[in-house]
């Protein structure tokens, strides 16, 4: 299977998100449903907000909506972070990038950098986003557990999935647990709740 190579110039989520709603026009040729993780929670955020009519459900998995809630490794600058990610995936990125393993500091400069000031979209940008929403993190993530709560509470029909015992890389940690989740989602509608609070109050109003 041929795989995309990098390409000039800076990350930015509007073009990633661009080039997944082409995708879904292209392969599916209608509304899909929308997983990311990480940077692509974020993408699937902007999907969201910027072509609603091409998602059916959205996934957000360890993302968020502002890049200022991402937490850093302390003392560590952008360099060291770019080594670190080298040596822990640069193998693998080598084995399926036509740009070759080589490459591969230059994308991870370049994500890092786009995490550095993007995502930064308003809680009323987030709140138009109506699609049902499941809302997944590590409960030691990057993104910050407040932030996430904030996030929970800003998108109008969201479901929250905090992971115990994982960091970042919860799906590779506690892969059957978050493939639980996440499929139960996908495959089941919303059950009737005894007890609502949250959202009683958004039946309510709506």
């Amino acid at each position: 299977m041929p795989r995309t190579a990098d390409r000039e110039g800076p990350f930015s989520y509007e073009s990633f998100s661009s080039d997944v709603s082409e995708l879904i026009e292209r392969v599916v040729g209608g509304p899909a449903h929308v997983m990311g993780h990480s940077v692509g929670a974020a993408v699937a955020l902007t999907v969201a907000m910027r072509r609603p009519e091409l998602v059916r459900k959205l996934l957000l998995v360890s993302g968020g909506f502002d890049h200022k809630a991402e937490i850093t490794m302390e003392g560590m600058n952008i360099d060291q972070m770019v080594e670190g990610t080298v040596a822990f995936l640069g193998s693998s990125y080598g084995q399926v990038s036509p740009d070759g393993e080589a490459h591969f500091p230059v994308v991870v400069r370049k994500d890092f950098e786009l995490s550095s000031r993007e995502p930064k979209y308003s809680t009323q940008e987030v709140g138009a986003v109506k699609h049902r929403t499941l809302l997944m993190s590590a409960d030691d993530d990057i993104i910050t557990l407040e932030h996430t709560l904030e996030f929970y509470r800003t998108l109008p029909n969201a479901e929250l999935a905090i992971v115990p015992g994982t960091s970042h890389f919860l799906m590779q940690e506690k892969p059957a647990l978050c493939n639980t989740i996440l499929l139960d989602f996908l495959t089941n509608d919303p059950v009737p709740n005894v007890a609502p609070m949250r959202r009683a109050a958004a039946q309510q109003a709506g």
